[in-house]
């Protein structure tokens, strides 16, 4: 099996996120930091599926960048919705109940 060229920037963007996740991303309820980084990398990976189908090179810093503004905005890989309980913005906002 021939390796994607988004394996080593992977393993490159991993670290910086695990570091940028514990120094800047702030956790609000049920938020685990390895949860985040996991997330974090399917955020990445869908950056970089983006910019190879439209040919543009990027760097590992700039992938770690992007989605770490993503996490620190409560964006999630699965989707941004506050009306699900679970959502931090929904646990921010007071619209969900114990």
């Amino acid at each position: 099996m021939n390796p994607s060229p988004e394996h080593p920037l992977l393993r490159e963007v991993q670290p910086r996120l695990r570091n940028a996740i514990a120094h800047s991303v702030p956790a609000v309820g049920s938020d685990d930091p390895e949860e985040l980084l996991q997330d974090g990398l399917a955020i990445a990976l869908h950056l970089l599926n983006g910019t190879r189908r439209s040919r543009k090179k990027v760097t590992a810093a700039n992938v770690a960048y992007y989605t770490v503004k993503y996490l620190r905005s409560d964006r999630r890989s699965t989707g941004y919705r506050k009306a699900d309980p679970l959502h931090p913005a929904s646990q921010l906002n007071g619209h969900r109940r114990n």
